[in-house]
């Protein structure tokens, strides 16, 4: 499938699991490939199956967890973009309590769930309530801890 990886494509931290093309994520070998157009359909589901979904919500370091997982990736941050403890690599929220990802030009405010990456990671109130996650060792979106 277009974007993703049939099994068999694992190497480095993926061992146990199918790599995506973009180098990062890692999906279940049950899953039948990681990523693709339809990768939301697949055994595992989009949170299994497709590598954005896995760097949002399994943003854990394939070398100490089994699959869905990210491999280190430039410098050993995991995901390769780790918006850091001031949201250096993302846009912080005017109440400092929430990083968007540099994408959404803004973080929060009217009409955040109508910009790239829509309301889950360009609004506040939605970063707040889906992602329970430090900024300073995940990717935006993550709030600062």
């Amino acid at each position: 499938a277009a974007g993703g990886n049939k099994p068999g494509g694992g190497g480095g931290d993926c061992k146990n699991g199918i790599k995506h093309s973009d180098g990062v994520a890692c999906c279940p070998k049950y899953c039948g490939q990681c990523g693709g157009s339809k990768c939301s359909s697949l055994p595992g589901g989009a949170n299994n199956c497709c590598a954005s979904q896995i760097k949002i919500h399994h943003n854990v370091a394939c070398a100490n967890s089994e699959p869905p997982c990210v491999m280190k990736k430039g410098g050993g941050s995991i995901g390769g973009n780790v918006a850091g403890s001031n949201c250096q690599n993302g846009i912080r929220h005017s109440d400092g309590k929430v990083c968007c990802p540099k994408s959404c030009g803004e973080c929060g405010g009217y009409g955040c769930g109508n910009r790239p990456g829509g309301a889950d990671k360009c609004c506040s109130s939605h970063v707040k309530q889906m992602y329970n996650r430090s900024c300073s060792s995940n990717e935006a979106p993550c709030v600062m801890k």
